[in-house]
């Protein structure tokens, strides 16, 4: 039930105003692969995927793509190490 009040009153993010192109070759930059997986997926709703088919072509959780794109909106790329 927590993960339902987290988007009370909140619309889920469904599109990425971004360069798909711009993210991948951030994600060739990352060393963390888990960070990279992540950004692959935003690449993928970048492009216009949905987030569901871009957490089955990644291999995450729908979730943690969501949790990305508000991330991304707010703060751009993640502040960590390559």
């Amino acid at each position: 039930m927590q993960a339902l009040k987290k988007w009370e009153g909140q619309a889920r993010p469904r599109k990425l105003h971004a360069d798909a192109m711009a993210l991948r070759e951030e994600a060739e930059k990352q060393k963390n692969p888990r960070i990279r997986k992540r950004i692959l997926a935003l690449a993928c709703v970048a492009d216009g995927l949905g987030v569901d088919d871009a957490s089955a072509q990644i291999g995450l959780d729908r979730s943690v793509i969501y949790t990305w794109i508000r991330r991304f909106g707010k703060d751009g790329f993640p502040n960590s190490q390559r």
